[in-house]
């Protein structure tokens, strides 16, 4: 079963009911973001239990991914996509992918299946300068691990590298990390922290 490419609904088109979505959310994202997930989940109460709560949580971290201000539908579907991607939902993530379907640098990746999906380089690139930007809060360099990170997307990778890639946790981003950091901690270690006894 395919689903179409998610959009915004008409004028006239029905919204979900915003009891199960989070503040400010794009109704029609949460709605596209359900209709995915009945896929994965099933149907019935319990099944609709578990699918509200992982929209709401969806939503609540893609909007706090991209901040303030009237993202674009591309940016939130990008946004959905890396999501589901990062948390091991690759077949749900790729109904949201930045398909290249026209002209434009390809970004080939590979699938478990074997085959090879082409998704549009730039937008996978912006997302990853995005992604890195929110590293700025713990005082890293932020262009640089943008730098490192976009070096390691190539043709033929894997769609579990790619994640790992967005998630900002493969091996090199790990080891750039630690350096950044000073004392090869993690980017949410405070060096300055007093330490316990023992």
């Amino acid at each position: 079963m395919t689903l179409p490419s998610p959009r915004p609904p008409s004028a006239g088109g029905r919204e979900p009911d915003s009891i199960h979505q989070p503040p400010g959310s794009c109704p029609w994202a949460a709605e596209q973001l359900r209709r995915v997930l009945r896929l994965q989940e099933g149907s019935g109460p319990a099944a609709e239990s578990r699918i509200h709560a992982r929209t709401r949580m969806l939503l609540s971290r893609m909007e706090a991914e991209l901040g303030a201000g009237a993202p674009s539908s591309e940016r939130v579907t990008d946004h959905l996509w890396s999501l589901l991607l990062r948390k091991g939902q690759g077949a749900a993530a790729r109904f949201f992918r930045p398909y290249r379907a026209g002209k434009g640098p390809v970004l080939w990746v590979r699938l478990p299946d074997g085959r090879a999906d082409p998704l549009a380089r730039e937008r996978v690139e912006a997302l990853l300068e995005r992604r890195c930007q929110e590293l700025e809060d713990s005082g890293l360099d932020a262009a640089r691990i943008h730098h490192h990170c976009r070096g390691q997307l190539r043709n033929r990778m894997g769609e579990t590298e790619l994640a790992r890639v967005l998630d900002l946790t493969s091996p090199a981003q790990t080891t750039v990390l630690g350096r950044l950091c000073g004392d090869g901690q993690s980017p949410g270690h405070n060096p300055q922290a007093p330490k316990g006894k023992g």
